[in-house]
């Protein structure tokens, strides 16, 4: 599934409905897209500008939250990107979201701090 994914998330900002089984990655599908985003704030140093971008991941579980989150930031490390784990169980301040470039979150949290 992810090698028909990869035109369209990688060349495209066409909005995407993925519909697949649990287990078929959609992550991987999802971290291409996100990386299609960060790839437009790339400065001519090679730095990114995060600053100019935020990017919401909205998960149906908490723990589905906190494991996305890893994934991410494990696959995003190199980026320096700050992925914000937030789940309504979370005390996170304004400032962590503030600093955050990725969030992710479940759809009740998101409505909150939204």
């Amino acid at each position: 599934m992810q090698s028909r994914m990869v035109k369209i998330t990688l060349e495209s900002d066409e909005n995407i409905l993925l519909c697949a089984p649990t287990g078929s990655d959609k992550t991987v599908v999802a971290l291409l897209t996100i990386v299609r985003e960060i790839e437009k704030h790339f400065m001519p140093n090679g730095l990114i500008n995060i600053d100019e971008f935020k990017i919401v991941y909205i998960a149906s579980v908490p723990s589905l939250v906190h494991e996305i989150a890893g994934i991410f930031s494990r696959r995003l490390n190199s980026f320096g990107l700050n992925v914000a784990d937030i789940t309504s169980v979370s005390h996170s301040t304004s400032e962590q979201i503030n600093e955050a470039q990725l969030i992710v979150c479940t759809p009740e949290t998101w409505d909150l701090i939204a």
